[in-house]
Order: structure tokens, then sequence, then C-alpha cells
């Protein structure tokens, strides 16, 4: 039985000397048509490694579905926003400069232009999607593993003819809260936006854990705290969600094979509403729906599942498969934290975790390139456990590249006949809770992230079964 969360606030330390920018405007950051109200935006991956966008704008009533353009490749973080000043919501990308271990951002401009700049290195954790100073234009971050955060103010807008000034900030944690904290976006006034982390505890070896937290802004406000609760679903991620005015609410994200869970929280600790569905999902946050207040919605294939944190009202859009995108990213080209991943409608490019040893492909064990089945699955990759291989899963499975990066899934299928295949658990690319992926394009996406086209597939505990060429069939049952 699932116990819920139930978080209450023991001590806040709040140091804040805060002046309110007369420029300050609330955004809504994927907002293509101009309407004032965030868009649903889908990512499509193409056989060679290229990236179409989608978006169903609300300006239409979520009616129609319009492509935006192709840019990016497999393997490339998304990180769509309002980079540019007085503009429309871009696309974007980063990805690893060729040759170097640098980061390299690129975002579209309204004139079909690219505005690119380096900023970080692969051992750094980025952040995208947050507006430090406040002024509506999207800034970018590192996080450094010895606890330094830099903030690029106007990175990529200060590059446009007549933009504004670049600056960058320093912000001073631990190395303790990065490596052991999940970082977030929070702003207290919902408007700038701040960067923190929030710490897993457990007390004296029990169940109850408290969630410990430290948060700052470039102007010096500090909030330090804890939130207690009791649960053995621990948050993976924490979003910001703006409120209908004042500080932001939290989404507490945690996504098991499964179930996806999402409880929205005050800092303070009030719980807003709490929503689940069945298997692991992708969760986009925005301003999707009147009135003010912005909205999370799980995607499932083709539908949105919107939710209004405010009325609990439900409200399903239909738009096309592929990957799901908002504007907060946190994630690296190493071990972190996710962004943009879930349902096998996944961001290709981010981690999910490393693999801390290995099962060889053995009997009990088979990995067929090309299911032979004529619906979704058909020509797609499954993988089949039988008896003491199997790991009793019933949902979605990762697949890694050899760094320990998530680039693909495979969906868990209850057989129609039966003790089929002797039995065996199937799980497909081309099934809900797959990435929809050839093995021919696992192959790619693994060889552009790691320079090795292997992939290791996620089965007990920490240990995962490989190397597997996606391509090849290898096993028996």
């Amino acid at each position: 039985m699932l116990t819920t969360f139930r978080f209450q606030l023991i001590t806040i330390t709040v140091t804040i000397l805060l002046t309110l920018p007369s420029f300050a405007v609330a955004q809504n950051v994927t907002d293509f048509d101009n309407d004032q109200r965030s868009d649903f935006l889908v990512i499509q991956p193409k056989k060679n490694g290229a990236l179409d966008w989608y978006v169903t704008p609300s300006g239409a009533a979520f009616s129609v579905t319009s492509s935006v353009e192709r840019f990016g490749r497999l393997g490339n973080h998304l990180i769509p926003g309002n980079w540019f000043a007085g503009s429309t919501a871009r696309i974007g990308v980063v990805s690893v400069k060729e040759g170097t271990k640098s980061l390299l951002w690129q975002v579209k401009t309204s004139g079909g232009s690219v505005v690119s700049r380096e900023f970080g290195k692969t051992k750094h954790t980025f952040v995208s999607g947050a507006d430090f100073n406040g002024n509506g234009i999207h800034d970018a971050a590192i996080i450094k593993p010895n606890g330094k955060v830099i903030v690029f103010a106007e990175m990529l807008a200060s590059k446009v003819s007549g933009g504004p000034a670049a600056k960058q900030f320093e912000l001073t944690f631990s190395s303790k809260w990065v490596s052991r904290g999940i970082p977030f976006i929070y702003s207290i006034d919902g408007k700038r936006d701040g960067i923190g982390f929030m710490r897993k505890m457990r007390l004296n070896g029990r169940k109850i854990r408290q969630y410990k937290y430290i948060w700052k802004d470039i102007n010096n406000n500090t909030l330090t705290g804890r939130i207690k609760g009791g649960t053995r679903w621990v948050a993976d991620e924490v979003v910001p969600v703006k409120s209908p005015s004042g500080p932001d609410w939290l989404a507490f994200i945690s996504t098991r094979s499964n179930k996806t869970v999402v409880t929205v929280r005050s800092l303070g600790g009030k719980r807003i509403i709490k929503k689940s569905v069945s298997g692991e999902r992708v969760v986009v946050v925005g301003d999707y729906i009147k009135p003010s207040g912005e909205e999370f919605a799980f995607k499932t294939g083709r539908i949105f599942r919107v939710i209004n944190p405010r009325s609990g009202v439900v409200r399903s859009i239909s738009s096309v498969r592929g990957i799901a995108a908002d504007h907060i990213n946190i994630n690296s080209f190493g071990s972190s934290p996710d962004g943009n991943i879930g349902d096998g409608d996944s961001d290709l490019g981010s981690p999910s975790g490393t693999c801390k040893s290995f099962k060889k492909v053995t009997t009990g064990i088979l990995w067929k390139p090309s299911s032979d089945v004529s619906d979704s699955r058909g020509g797609k990759p499954v993988l089949l456990l039988r008896g003491s291989m199997k790991t009793g899963k019933r949902g979605a499975i990762s697949i890694y590249d050899k760094n320990g990066q998530r680039i693909c899934s495979l969906g868990y299928k209850v057989m129609d006949e039966p003790g089929v295949n002797g039995n065996s658990d199937h799980y497909y690319s081309g099934w809900p809770g797959g990435c929809g992926l050839t093995g021919s394009q696992m192959a790619s996406a693994a060889k552009r992230s790691s320079g090795s086209s292997s992939v290791f597939v996620e089965w007990k505990g920490s240990t995962c079964i490989g190397p597997i060429n996606p391509a090849s069939r290898q096993g028996s049952i």
C-alpha cells in the first residue's frame, strides 16, 4: 500500500534583501503563438537522428498540431524557452561540442538563424529555463561539483543585435549539497528565480524521511529549512509550478516502473494536490489553461492529461507521439538528475543513472532486434526474460549507453496468450512505455552519446544486462 506524502514544515531560516525590478513580467515560457498561454511541445526523432519539433498551440484550443521545424540530433538535450527579448518561445538544444568537453548551447531565432554559445563542461550539470533576474528572458546556469553555481544572465539574448548586456553571477553551496541533493528552481515572488538543492534524509534508520533544503538567488536571498514526511515514494525530481500569485509551488515527482506520482506543495509544506498514473510517464509544466497559475500534464502516447492543481479538473488533449518538453531542464551529459523524461517520450540525451554491475546475455534472456508482430511493435526490439531472469517489473525499463546515459526504454506488455514463449515477460520498444526506436536507431543514439553503439538494459537493482548490440539477435529462452 502506498503511503502518501505528509509534509510538515519544521524549520525555516530566511535571509531576504529583495527589490523587485519594475520590468518583472510573468512568463508563458512555451508560448509559440503569442496568446499568453503555454503550448504543448513534442519532438520526434527520425531514422537519421534528426529531431522534428511539433507544437499543439493553445490559441487554436489545442485542436491542431503543427510542425515547427527540424533542429538538433539524438543525444542532444532540449532547451526550449524565451531566450530573446520581446520574442515568443524558441526551440534549442545543448550538445557537446565535437572534439571537446565543452557544452554548446544553440537556439533558433524567429528569423531562422542559430545563436550559439559555449558554456560549461561535460562534468557540470546545466540549468535551462530559469529567469534569474526577472526580466522575462531565460538565463543559463551550470552547477559545478565543488558547489559553485555560475549564472549567465542574458547569455544568448546578448548575442542578438540590440539585446541586453550579459552578466555572470556566482552562488556558493557546499559540495555535499551538490553531490547528495536534488537541484530545483524556485521563485519567492513568482517572477525572479533562484536555485536550490533538496536532500533526502532518514531519521534514526526509520522510514520517516525529511527533505532538507537550501535555496539562493543572485540578490543574496537565502532560504533554508526542513520538510518532514513518511513514505517509500522518494522524489526523483522537484520542479516549480507557478501559483496564481506570490511564491511558486513545487511539484515532487516520483517515478517507478509501475506508477508516476506528482505531489504539488508550497515550500511551507501545504499540499495543494496529489495525482498519480500507472506506468512511467513524462510530466510537463506550463500555463496551459485559464485562470492564472500553471498546470502540470502527464503524457501517454499522443495524449496530454492536464491537471489543474487549483481545482483538480482534468482535461485530455491530443497531440502527436514523441518527446514531450517544457522549459525547465536540469541535466548533464554524465550521471545527473533527469529532465524531460518518461513514458518512452523521453529526452533521449538525459541520464537516468549508472549501472553498477552487469549481467551477460545468457540462457533465459533473449534480445530480438525486430519483433515480428503486425502492430506498433513490429520491426522494433523486444526483450524476453524467462524463469529466474525475470525481474517482476510491470512497467517501462530503461536502456543506457556505456556511460550510463539513458537513451531509450522498453514497455512491458501483458501477453494475450498466457504462457507464450515459455511464460516469458516481454518488453517492447514499440509498446506504451517504450521509446519507439528501432535497433539501428538505438545503436546510433548510443554511438552519438558515448562513442559506442552497445547498450545496457535495466535489470535487477543496479545491475544491467549487457553489453548488447541492439541491431543483432542475442541470447535464448
